[in-house]
């Protein structure tokens, strides 16, 4: 008697096509808001922003460099070209990467940039699979990649041609490459360093997982990508003197702005700027940096805690430590959460480690809802936000609800951490820990 069941082959050719549909519709969502979409129930659709990152974070910089001009000189820079913002204090190495978008006509630039990042969203859908999976079919790489172009990060990079994707990609190169491939790992690092805010600390908590030879490969790369053009760059400024001066007054005047002052923005995630809110004025500058360096340092201690855990789900508690205290630390804004790709699949399929003194189930969903209100989060817009016109307590609830949630989840990882060091204490009569196993999984790793 025939089988009306589908096949093996039937079912892989069904989920492949899903998932394509899933990726095909978000690339139009993205290009009907360039295009078509612009206005629905008094909200702003339309994305005139559309690649405004691209052009003063990458395609103009490189095109001043070209020309002679010093990138990081902004009031000049504003002068030349037709960009919204001027030259973040970026290290050289990103004027040497986006060299080659440059060499192009804005127009198909832009549109080469936005393929780029299409798949570097494949690339990171990939690696996250990979890593916390063991596998990366076809149409999960898809499927997952098509989600993230649906959520509010993997969609706003997208259209504002942000570098979130790349950055995320190299701190995954970073973090699970250090221990097989330590020279891969530290070009990883390199990228990541593209913005310091993600590689310097990244960089420190790596040293405290003991990578010390990615992280020295790194340093390596990163000297030699950055040092001969930064020496062209500051000659072009008039020596060092006149280059630091400059620098300096381009960023005081970039933190006066209201989508970046850390008091005023209603998109950034970071620990400064979520504090900022709620006191109704910009911490300075030192309170800044002690709130970095405490995050960094509460990091550094969950992932020493669990330097010598080789059971299972301890490399997935570090890496959720490393993510999520990397977003914490300087400026960092809502598209950033694409570095979390791999720690929220990671929850996904196999659950939270428990702590060995006794699991807490209801953590799983925790996590999985901390992961899913930034995802969702597209009230905290300036399109939404202007059509709401909220009062100030509903504003401040809205603006700071992603970063409420990244602080409630380094918490609860440090917690995590710190209870499974305790259970590892306590070492049976034979010397070896308990065995550790996956809070809401049935699945065991090796």
């Amino acid at each position: 008697m025939m089988s009306h069941l589908p096949t093996d082959t039937a079912r892989a050719s069904a989920r492949r096509l899903f998932a394509l549909g899933v990726f095909s519709f978000a690339l139009i969502v993205a290009l009907l808001r360039v295009g078509l979409f612009t206005e629905f129930a008094g909200v702003r659709f339309g994305a005139d922003w559309a690649m405004l990152d691209f052009d003063s974070g990458a395609y103009y910089p490189v095109r001043a460099l070209l020309a002679g001009e010093n990138p990081y000189d902004r009031q000049r820079f504003l002068s030349l070209y037709p960009v919204s913002d001027g030259f973040p204090p970026y290290p050289p190495f990103t004027l040497l990467f986006h060299l080659p978008f440059a060499l192009l006509p804005h127009a198909a630039a832009a549109a080469a940039y936005a393929i780029f990042t299409v798949g570097l969203m494949l690339l990171l859908s990939r690696m996250a699979l990979q890593e916390t999976q063991g596998y990366a079919t076809t149409a999960g790489v898809f499927l997952v990649a098509g989600v993230l172009l649906l959520t509010r990060p993997g969609h706003w990079n997208l259209v504002l041609g942000q570098r979130a994707a790349l950055l995320a990609v190299g701190c995954y190169i970073a973090l699970y490459e250090a221990r097989r491939r330590p020279w891969l790992s530290g070009f990883g690092l390199a990228l990541a360093t593209l913005k310091p805010t993600w590689g310097v600390p990244l960089a420190i908590l790596m040293l405290v997982r003991g990578d010390r030879i990615a992280v020295a490969a790194g340093a390596v790369l990163i000297a030699v990508l950055n040092a001969p053009l930064l020496a062209v760059i500051i000659h072009r400024a008039g020596g060092v003197g006149p280059f630091l001066e400059r620098l300096t007054a381009g960023y005081r005047q970039w933190q006066g702005v209201s989508d970046v002052s850390p008091a005023t923005s209603a998109v950034r995630i970071d620990a400064a700027t979520t504090f900022s809110r709620f006191l109704g004025h910009p911490l300075g500058d030192g309170l800044q940096v002690c709130l970095t360096v405490f995050v960094v340092a509460a990091a550094a201690l969950g992932v020493h805690l669990l330097k010598n855990d080789r059971s299972v789900g301890s490399r997935e508690l570090t890496i959720g430590i490393i993510c999520t205290a990397v977003l914490l630390c300087g400026h960092h804004v809502g598209y950033d959460f694409l570095l979390l790709t791999a720690p929220a699949l990671a929850v996904l399929f196999h659950g939270l480690p428990a702590t060995g003194l006794g699991p807490r189930r209801g953590l799983r969903w925790l996590f999985l809802v901390l992961f899913a209100i930034p995802a969702l989060n597209w009230a905290a817009t300036a399109s939404v936000l202007t059509a709401l016109q909220p009062s100030p307590p509903l504003w401040l609830l809205i603006a700071s609800l992603n970063g409420v949630v990244l602080i409630a989840a380094l918490a609860a990882y440090l917690w995590l951490a710190a209870r499974r060091s305790m259970a590892s204490a306590k070492l049976d009569p034979h010397g070896a820990t308990p065995t550790m196993r996956l809070v809401g999984s049935t699945r065991n790793r090796s």
